[in-house]
Formats: structure tokens, sequence, C-alpha cells
């Protein structure tokens, strides 16, 4: 069964790394769809009513906040700066900003995210439980996302088209699907 458009929300752009080049990652309001991937289970539709969470918290999440940045480390003068490029979240985006600024130099397992990643600028997403401050995922992409519409750097061969073409063409991730108990399943392709 394909991707809907309802299910993938508004389009917001995509990353592309050296081993995805012709294949972007593309990334939308409730989850992404990976086009290649060296893990081939990791190819398809990832919704945000995230199936890492059915198994930690053994329930469906479906009111997760999403807060996406492009975060770039300098190592030299060990500076962190970031941009929101996404945040489905009702604080404001300064607040976020700082918020997830703060998170990131707190907790040493994100830092060390930050300070080990393959490539300088790269896309890191933080995911909330609704209503609460309380961080339920987070997930290190391989690049940083370009926005839809940026006219510096967005490609348009991966404009609006391009990604409902893939959307149509496109099945949940295997391993979304093979662990997921089916009354879950059901309710997010």
């Amino acid at each position: 069964m394909p991707v809907t458009a309802e299910q993938t929300g508004n389009y917001i752009g995509y990353t592309m790394g050296a081993d995805n080049i012709g294949f972007p990652t593309l990334y939308f309001e409730n989850g992404h769809i990976t086009q290649k991937h060296e893990k081939i289970d990791n190819v398809g539709w990832h919704p945000h009513n995230n199936f890492k969470l059915y198994f930690t918290f053994k329930k469906n999440v479906p009111n997760l906040v999403c807060v996406r940045s492009n975060v770039s480390y300098n190592k030299l003068t060990k500076e962190l700066d970031l941009e929101i490029v996404h945040n489905n979240a009702h604080s404001s985006i300064s607040f976020t900003k700082d918020y997830i600024s703060d998170l990131i130099k707190k907790y040493p397992r994100f830092l060390k995210k930050v300070e080990n990643h393959k490539v300088k600028t790269f896309l890191f997403e933080f995911f909330f439980f609704d209503g609460e401050n309380r961080l339920a995922l987070n997930h290190a992409s391989r690049s940083s996302l370009v926005k839809y519409g940026d006219k510096s750097k967005f490609d348009m061969r991966y404009g609006l088209m391009y990604a409902r073409l893939i959307c149509h063409q496109s099945k949940l991730a295997g391993d979304v699907k093979e662990k997921l108990p089916e009354e879950i399943r059901k309710n997010i392709v």
C-alpha cells in the first residue's frame, strides 16, 4: 500500500550524503522516507508515531512533538551552532533553539554524537511527548536538511512532485513493519 499525502503531511525537505547521492531521504511533517541505505530494512516510510517508542513505552504514541535542527560543531573552538528547520512544538522557535542547544550540551551522549559525526553539519531530530518536555527519542541523520523552497540550496529535481511520486512508490520500512504488532501497524500504514 503506497504512503499517502495524508499520512506524510507537508513536505519539509531532504538530506543527501555521499552514500545516497541521487536518492535523498525525504522529510515530511509526520516522518521520513529513506530511499537508499546500507541496511535494506531501513529503506521505506518511517512514521513519527514511532515504532521505537512502542517498544520502549509499550503503547502507541500518536501525538509526538518533533523538533528538527541542522547542527554544526566547530572542533577547534568547541562552538555549537544550530538552526531549527522544522518545529511542530507549541513553544517559540527561540525557546526551542535554546532548549535543544542546552539539551545537547547537558548530555554527553548527544555532545559525543555531535563531536564525532562524519560531516560538519547534519540534521538532528528530537522527539518529545506532547504536553511534556520529556525527551522520547533522538535521531542523527547522515547530512543536513535542505529545506523545500530554499532557493539558494534546494535542488528542484527533488521538489514536491518528486516527493509525492516517491511516496506513491514507498511502503512502510522493513525495520518498522517486522517489529510492530498488527493492531499498531494498521493505524500507521
